[in-house]
């Protein structure tokens, strides 16, 4: 049988915002300098009910446990029927979809969980649930969409197609609102900021940007480049973060927490194998 690997978005997002107040504490930064938020996350799906309730996804019916982790292998059928199929979404993801990307996983859930997936609401990839909790902005970003969706980003659009074709074409309803009805570059600034809640939680004023975030993996590709860019703007002053699963930036110093390490570490927050 195939790992099964779950975990809590609440205490993810919990502990990024415990990682950001610590940054805030050793920086000593003046607030009104930060100029905007950043996430990047493991490519992990999160399932929410109606007005972002978590849904449970696990065999045990544990509410908390709503996220099927990126390296969660349960979707290895439903991916040798997607890739039989031939779709030519599938040109872009390198001729074949992989059991961690998503849309095995949406599969999977409707064959196995049918009422869960019926009564889902929302599927989220990790990021962009960050970035819908610090904004209440549902847009979802290219680079999640592309990278593990099978967003087709040099069209921007979606194949309606390729959902029909491998029977997930209820996702396509509503301009496919619950996968992602707005798909926008990364970096763009997202709603009105942050929310009074998310500021209150992350330590930070109310109305900080947020911007449209990336996969970690392609996060850490572009680091050097965009370090290289980012001191241009900090030697006149800008301050910029980049929060991700992994280390706060603070304008040119990185703060690193063992609250982040705590969520991969296992300490009382890690994926849980079932």
């Amino acid at each position: 049988m195939a790992p099964i690997s779950l975990s809590n978005p609440g205490t993810i997002s919990g502990r990024v915002c415990a990682a950001v107040r610590d940054a805030v504490v050793q920086s000593k930064v003046d607030l009104s300098s930060v100029k905007g938020i950043g996430f990047d996350a493991t490519r992990s799906l999160v399932v929410l009910a109606g007005k972002g309730k978590p849904l449970s996804i696990s065999a045990s019916g544990h509410a908390a446990r709503n996220i099927i982790v990126w390296m969660d292998h349960r979707a290895t059928d439903q991916t040798r029927r997607i890739n039989k199929t031939g779709h030519s979404v599938l040109d872009y993801v390198g001729g074949v979809i992989s059991p961690e990307m998503e849309t095995p996983k949406l599969l999977w859930l409707k064959e196995k969980m049918p009422s869960t997936f019926d009564q889902a609401g929302d599927f989220f990839d990790l990021t962009d649930y960050l970035t819908w909790r610090s904004t209440g902005d549902k847009s979802r970003s290219v680079c999640t969409l592309t990278c593990k969706w099978t967003y087709l980003a040099q069209e921007n659009r979606w194949d309606a197609s390729y959902f029909e074709e491998i029977r997930l074409a209820e996702l396509t309803a509503n301009d496919l609102a619950r996968i992602g009805s707005k798909v926008v570059a990364v970096g763009t600034a997202l709603g009105n900021g942050l929310t009074e809640q998310a500021a209150a939680d992350l330590g930070l004023a109310k109305g900080t940007p947020v911007a449209a975030g990336l996969i970690d993996s392609t996060c850490r590709r572009h680091w050097h480049d965009w370090c290289s860019r980012w001191r241009a703007f900090l030697a006149d002053g800008l301050c910029v973060w980049n929060i991700g699963l992994h280390h706060v930036v603070v304008g040119k110093q990185s703060f690193c927490s063992r609250r982040l390490g705590a969520v991969f570490l296992g300490h009382g927050s890690g994926p849980v194998v079932e």
